[in-house]
């Protein structure tokens, strides 16, 4: 069997879904090279069991809908007078969607982010209800507030660059900086790549755009600060046909009702609405998200995603000056492998009829590209478990966003850390530290009523066992020391009244390692529901005060800092850690796991 095949054999091995095996097994990426040594798959057991069964209802605001709801918006007379006389743009809408949950008291809520270049500030204009009269808005001065540019604003920088209307362009990191000047006001500054639509080379020209003025400065290729990419850096190459405005993925609805069934049982095993990224809530996106999740016909998450992701560099070994800090955005969707058919009337909806592959789990060939596929939400059905997957971009960075639900009512919540080589810049072959933070709103049983304990093993100093409960908004700071101390450490969510309950399991290698590293944060956060305050916040930069993580000013805005959580609607924020060094991984002999997240395990459901 010659190395191609080897390796794909043992990756479908590898990728298979199961709820029976250890949670590192369950996703492992071989590095393609001359030394690679594949391993040996995990022992399983053939079985001819039928997969669980799937009803996928497709759930989406139209985008005339969302049109419509932004005109009348933009022409209320409160947002035309803020905005009169200047030169603007619609980056964004968010939060819009068309379910809703009564016991939350959620609403189509609508978000514009609009960037006025002429006063050089953000406005946010907000509504609880985006179909409702437009005396309902709110509108708040963002000021420095930046986020992400969308296609339109990326082509107009390449047309401001030189490149023409038509230019083919995407953005770069890192992405956006700003200018701030005494006054409040700062100047929205645009990285990207472009060259001209009928150019006959395929180069790509680096240049920072200033959105405001309107000017462009070229920026040094990697090639002139620090020469190509090291031997070392196997990394699949970008492909840049993928990123340009005409392809890219743009903020936009999309949602399924889920129900998931085993065998002819009547009851279902699994209740839920799955929203793709481009539809994720939060500042910054936050990935596959999950909402109104019920096991076997009761409540376990009102919600379940990844608001709050980072990157820091630390220890640069060239000139490139990568970062020294991004903060990422998990709402762009990418192509990924996907074989299946898609759900009746959607192009985003798709069943698998094997394991769907990103980047992220597949073997490395760094003399190819990546490759056009499926973008949206799959699914993959087996005999004990329901993989959903999707897969994201964030510039050169890849990210795989996940949920494995089980037929025993363990949830999989995971998230895969990748990147791909761009010619023009090679940060990704620098050593750099991806912190992730999942939010889970529980709600067992229901939305109230629910407490949050700790186990610890040895017991805290100042506890007297090894269970305590969590009284306060607080945080609870992750146990190290042994190399099975995640097995020591875990939180149960129960509902007072009946007492079922679910543990939150960490994940063998989610814990942040890395010694004296105080911008990573680590372990969990327990704090109160706020359905407007799903994040810290914060959105594009490089400077570390600003793109790391905010727990403060998210307690502060749930509750308050100390504030009573017991038999609350309570959160559960947590925390993982992965260190991207790739030459140390190339240079190892055996395969490498990118994944991680924690379980959330049923301890008693009745």
């Amino acid at each position: 069997m010659g190395w191609s095949n080897l390796f794909s054999f043992v990756t479908g091995l590898l990728t298979q879904v199961s709820c029976n095996i250890e949670p590192d097994v369950l996703h492992q990426e071989v590095r393609h090279h001359p030394t690679a040594q594949a391993p040996l798959p995990p022992t399983r057991t053939t079985s001819v069991a039928t997969p669980l069964r799937l009803s996928i209802a497709p759930t989406n605001v139209d985008v005339a809908v969302i049109k419509d709801a932004l005109n009348t918006v933009m022409q209320a007379g409160q947002v035309k007078d803020v905005l009169r006389g200047t030169r603007h743009r619609v980056l964004q809408v968010d939060n819009l969607h068309s379910w809703a949950d009564a016991d939350k008291r959620d609403q189509n809520g609508f978000r514009a982010a609009i960037a006025d270049y002429t006063n050089g500030r953000t406005v946010f204009v907000e509504s609880a209800d985006a179909f409702g009269t437009p005396s309902t808005l709110s509108i708040i001065d963002g000021s420095n507030e930046q986020p992400p540019p969308n296609g339109e604003e990326i082509a107009e920088a390449a047309e401001i660059a030189g490149f023409g209307k038509d230019a083919i362009a995407y953005s770069t990191m890192p992405v956006l900086t700003q200018n701030i000047f005494s006054n409040g006001s700062s100047h929205r500054i645009l990285y990207i790549m472009a060259r001209a639509a009928n150019s006959a080379s395929t180069e790509m020209f680096g240049y920072r755009v200033n959105m405001n003025n309107r000017t462009a400065e070229k920026v040094p290729s990697a090639l002139s600060l620090a020469g190509p990419p090291p031997a070392w850096c196997r990394v699949l190459k970008k492909n840049e046909a993928l990123n340009i405005p005409q392809t890219r993925s743009e903020k936009g609805p999309g949602a399924a009702n889920v129900v998931i069934s085993q065998g002819n049982q009547v009851t279902p095993l699994w209740e839920l609405t799955v929203v793709r990224p481009s539809a994720s809530k939060g500042n910054m996106g936050s990935g596959l998200e999950i909402r109104n999740v019920k096991y076997k016909g009761k409540k376990v998450l009102g919600q379940g995603h990844l608001p709050i992701l980072n990157v820091k560099y630390k220890e640069p070994r060239t000139n490139l000056n990568c970062g020294p800090t991004y903060r990422d955005w998990q709402w762009e969707e990418y192509d990924f492998e996907c074989e299946g058919s898609n759900v009746a009337g959607t192009d985003y909806l798709r069943i698998c009829n094997k394991s769907p592959r990103t980047i992220v789990d597949i073997p490395i060939n760094p003399n190819e590209k990546e490759k056009a596929g499926f973008r949206g939400i799959a699914f993959y059905p087996t005999e004990d478990a329901v993989l959903i997957r999707s897969y994201l971009t964030a510039d050169w960075y890849r990210y795989t966003t996940e949920w494995t639900l089980c037929a025993n009512g363990t949830i999989k919540p995971r998230w895969g850390f990748g990147a791909v080589l761009d010619d023009n810049w090679n940060c990704v072959c620098e050593k750099h530290h991806h912190h992730a933070y999942f939010r889970f709103d529980f709600d067992i049983e229901t939305s109230y009523r629910n407490t949050v304990h700790e186990f610890n093993d040895p017991r805290k100093p100042d506890q007297r066992g090894n269970w305590h409960e969590i009284v306060q908004s607080s945080y609870s700071e992750r146990n190290k020391g042994s190399n099975d101390a995640w097995k020591k450490q875990y939180w149960k969510i129960s509902n007072q009244k009946t007492g079922n309950s679910y543990l939150l399991r960490p994940g063998p290698r989610d814990a942040n390692t890395e010694a004296g590293d105080t911008y990573g944060k680590d372990g969990a956060w327990t704090m109160n529901h706020d359905p407007n305050w799903l994040d810290d916040g914060r959105m594009l930069d490089t400077v570390e005060n600003k793109t790391i993580a905010d727990f403060d000013e998210i307690a502060v805005r749930s509750g308050g800092v100390d504030s009573a959580v017991s038999g609350k609607d309570v959160v559960v924020w947590y925390a993982v850690h992965f260190v991207h060094d790739e030459e140390k991984e190339t240079n190892q002999p055996h395969d490498w796991k990118h994944f991680y997240g924690p379980d959330l395990v049923p301890e008693k459901w009745t």
